[in-house]
């Protein structure tokens, strides 16, 4: 299963930072079981792409779900 890029949505307008926003979603449809485990994370260009930010942004953010053991790479 791949997760859905509709799955992640972000306000430039909020005051919490853009890593932090995305930190934050992707959390959370994790705990709350969203994502079931094994769902594979979009690519990081394709993310960034459909998002409009950075990748590195979306790199540092799979980072760390990865050290925070929420995620495998």
């Amino acid at each position: 299963m791949q997760v859905a890029l509709q799955d992640f949505q972000l306000d430039s307008a909020a005051a919490q930072g853009l890593t932090q926003q995305l930190l934050q979603q992707s959390k959370q449809q994790i705990q709350q079981g969203s994502w079931p485990a094994g769902a594979r994370l979009p690519s990081v260009r394709a993310l960034a792409a459909f998002l409009g930010i950075s990748k590195f942004t979306v790199a540092d953010v799979y980072e760390r779900l990865n050290a925070e053991g929420l995620v495998l790479s």
